[in-house]
């Protein structure tokens, strides 16, 4: 007795972007900085520098958000000392600077407590248990504890993200 096979191959065209890569999943992409620091990138890699200055988190290729750390030394370690946040929204640009043990944030050079809510040109900034929360178009900043730095991205930010906290879902032009 035989047994035959026939195999039956359906050849098509199939662009990168088609079911070729992986899906990003759906949902928000979560960046943190903690400690000296110790950075938990948008595609879940850690990394731990320990350089000082200012050092860019992230950045948008819209120019709609801009997060930069400025590091400090502390003794063998590096820590978070300021992290500036630039909003470009309806034309405006909105700058949030929030300082190490401070109860005030700085937007656009002026002092503001964080027990005051600010929301204007679609940013907001609000105190939250231990910190500060800043939430702008699909972005929400979470500064807790004087020392970690959350950052929350929505969809809209898919492939258009630089930085240390690396891109979020960023199309891929090579085959995997």
């Amino acid at each position: 007795m035989y047994i035959h096979f026939i195999v039956i191959v359906i050849c098509g065209i199939l662009s990168p972007a088609e079911s070729i890569q992986p899906a990003c999943p759906p949902g928000p992409a979560v960046c943190w900085a903690v400690g000296d620091p110790h950075i938990r990138r948008l595609d879940g890699t850690i990394l731990t520098i320990s350089t000082t200055g200012p050092v860019l988190l992230l950045k948008d290729n819209a120019g709609s958000i801009e997060i930069v750390a400025d590091l400090i030394a502390n003794g063998a370690s590096t820590l978070l000392q300021t992290v500036n946040i630039r909003f470009n929204y309806y034309g405006r640009t909105t700058i949030i600077g929030i300082n190490l043990h401070s109860s005030v944030i700085m937007i656009n050079g002026m002092s503001y407590n964080i027990n005051t809510r600010y929301n204007h040109m679609g940013v907001s900034a609000h105190r939250i248990r231990r910190g500060v929360a800043i939430n702008g178009d699909e972005v929400n900043i979470n500064w807790v504890d004087d020392s970690k730095l959350y950052i929350t991205l929505g969809n809209k930010y898919q492939g258009t993200i630089s930085g240390m906290c690396g891109d979020y879902c960023k199309p891929s032009d090579r085959l995997v």
